[in-house]
């Protein structure tokens, strides 16, 4: 998130991204989800706050975000797993390129 939006205010960064999770979730964005998983885990979001959001998004979604929920709950299993070892990008570089998102990634990249 960018600006003022990414900082504490009223609403912790974790409570944020976890509120950015469900939308992307909401209006189907695959590179959303996956950005939204690894910085709510980043700023300290559990696997169950994680998978809350994500069954809150379903139900509000309908039909359609169970597809991306799912998205959201493979992308928390690969950041899961290697979160604990690296935190230098390689973890968001390897699930883009599965999903094949190689042009957000090059812009990720460069951030």
């Amino acid at each position: 998130m960018h600006g003022t939006t990414g900082e504490e205010g009223a609403l912790t960064v974790k409570q944020k991204e976890l509120i950015a999770l469900g939308i992307a979730i909401t209006i189907r964005c695959e590179g959303c989800i996956a950005c939204h998983v690894k910085d709510a885990l980043e700023n300290g979001a559990t696997r169950e706050e994680i998978v809350e959001t994500i069954g809150v998004s379903i139900l509000m979604g309908g039909g359609p975000s169970i597809v991306y929920g799912e998205k959201a709950y493979q992308a928390l299993d690969e950041f899961s797993k290697e979160l604990s070892t690296t935190t230098n990008g390689t973890i968001w570089y390897n699930y883009c390129q599965q999903a094949q998102f190689s042009n957000f990634i090059n812009s990720i990249k460069k951030a």
